[in-house]
C-alpha cells in the first residue's frame, strides 16, 4: 500500500516555475537579513572570515538568481519555440471535401443535408451574388461545407476542428463570412408573394387548424 502511494506522488521539478517564485519570495526575505549580518559582524572576526563569509553569501545569491534565470529561459523555450503542431493530419478540411465529392452520393447527403448538385449551385450562387471568395488559406467550398456540416449535424466547433483540421478561431470565423452571405440571400428569396396579404392560402382557410389564428387582419 506504502509503495502505491509513493508511487502516486508528484515528482517537484526543483528548476520549475513554482520553485523559481519560491527563491525569489525567500531571496526577498533573507537578502537584508544577509546585509544586516555582514554589518554586523563582530569586530574580533579577522578580515579573511568575513571575506569568506560575504563569498559564500554572493555564491548563495547567484545560485539563486541561476535557478531563476534558468527556468524563465525554459519557459520562453517551451512557449514560443518549443511547439507542437496540433491540426496537422493529413487529410485536412479541402482534402475531406475533394473526397466526398468524389465519393457516393449519400455521403454529401450524411455530411451536407444536401445533394452534390445542390451543394455546387448554392456554392456558385453565393460566389456569384453574395460575393464568397476563396482566402488565402480556406476555399470557398470548405467554408460552405464547414457551415453546413455545423447546421447539419449540429455539430460543436472543437469537433469541427478535428473534422476539418482548422483551428477554432479560423472555423468561427469562416462560419460566421458564410452566415452573413446566407443571411442576405434569405432576405432576396423567402418573401410572400402577396406584400399585401389580400387573400388567405388556400391551404390555411380550408383548415380548422390554422385559419382561427389568421381571422384577425394585420
Amino acid at each position: 500500500m506504502s509503495q502505491a502511494t509513493s508511487s502516486l506522488t508528484p515528482v517537484i521539478d526543483p528548476y520549475g516555475i513554482p520553485q523559481a517564485v519560491k527563491v525569489l519570495d525567500s531571496m526577498s526575505e533573507e537578502v537584508p537579513e544577509v546585509m544586516s549580518i555582514v554589518e554586523n559582524s563582530s569586530s574580533d572576526e579577522s578580515d579573511d572570515e568575513r571575506e569568506k563569509k560575504e563569498i559564500l553569501q554572493r555564491m548563495e545569491c547567484f545560485n539563486r538568481l541561476f535557478v531563476v534565470a534558468s527556468s524563465s529561459v525554459q519557459l520562453y523555450y517551451e512557449k514560443y519555440i518549443l511547439k507542437q503542431p496540433c491540426m496537422n493530419s493529413k487529410q485536412t478540411g479541402e482534402t475531406l471535401i475533394r473526397e466526398i465529392f468524389d465519393g457516393h452520393e449519400s455521403r454529401c447527403m450524411i455530411n451536407f443535408r444536401m445533394s452534390k448538385m445542390v451543394f455546387t449551385s448554392l456554392l456558385r450562387v453565393l460566389e456569384t451574388r453574395y460575393n464568397l471568395q476563396t482566402s488565402r488559406n480556406i476555399s470557398s467550398s470548405e467554408m460552405l461545407g464547414t457551415f453546413l456540416y455545423i447546421l447539419g449535424t449540429s455539430a460543436k466547433v472543437f469537433q469541427c476542428q478535428e473534422r476539418f483540421q482548422r483551428s477554432g478561431s479560423t472555423i468561427s470565423r469562416y462560419f460566421a463570412i458564410v452566415l452573413e452571405k446566407v443571411s442576405r440571400m434569405a432576405t432576396d428569396l423567402i418573401a410572400p408573394e402577396d406584400f399585401f396579404f389580400s387573400s388567405v392560402p388556400e391551404q390555411i382557410r380550408n383548415d380548422s387548424r390554422y385559419m382561427p389564428h389568421f381571422k384577425v387582419k394585420i
